[in-house]
């Protein structure tokens, strides 16, 4: 299976610089490289660091371009164009709409982080994943085990933005 993830993170776009980006990126990257994260591959993961929109355009139409998923993450300030009803992503020299970060590939995860407030998991939630215990898991049998899940989905589907 050939899957790709971008990372967007942009710190120093208007109207203020942020701490949290670069801060999101490492922990993304580590998480997806990890077995818990599915035994994502270095080369697999493009991080995209205040990029201008051509970038990002360009990283849709080679990096990612006929992956089997794609997962791709933004970290950084958004913004609700009333008039259009459009959600846009800021980032250096201009800003995109969220729906062009939509690949050709069949299966694909898009993940905004564009607010700053805390989340609280559950308690439930806790003790699920307290189960997968990382020592216990093998790349393999992980990597494995996530392609196998990406495959029981189906293919396209819609965007749920909250």
């Amino acid at each position: 299976m050939k899957r790709r993830a971008l990372i967007i993170y942009c710190d120093n776009t208007s109207p203020k610089r942020l701490v949290g980006p670069p801060m999101d990126k490492e922990n993304y990257f580590a998480y997806l490289t990890s077995s818990l994260g599915g035994s994502w591959y270095d080369n697999e993961i493009l991080p995209l660091h205040n990029p201008h929109p051509c970038d990002v355009a360009q990283a849709i139409k080679g990096f990612m371009n006929d992956a089997d998923y794609t997962f791709i993450i933004f970290s950084g300030h958004g913004a609700h164009e009333i008039n259009t009803n459009q959600q846009l992503l800021e980032l250096q020299g201009g800003d995109i709409l969220i729906s062009q970060l939509k690949t050709n590939a069949p299966r694909q995860t898009i993940i905004i982080d564009s607010c700053r407030v805390l989340y609280s998991a559950k308690r439930e939630d806790l003790k699920k994943y307290a189960l997968l215990e990382e020592s216990k898991l093998s790349v393999g049998s992980t990597r494995a085990l996530f392609e196998q899940m990406l495959l029981e989905t189906d293919e396209g589907g819609d965007y749920v933005f909250m």
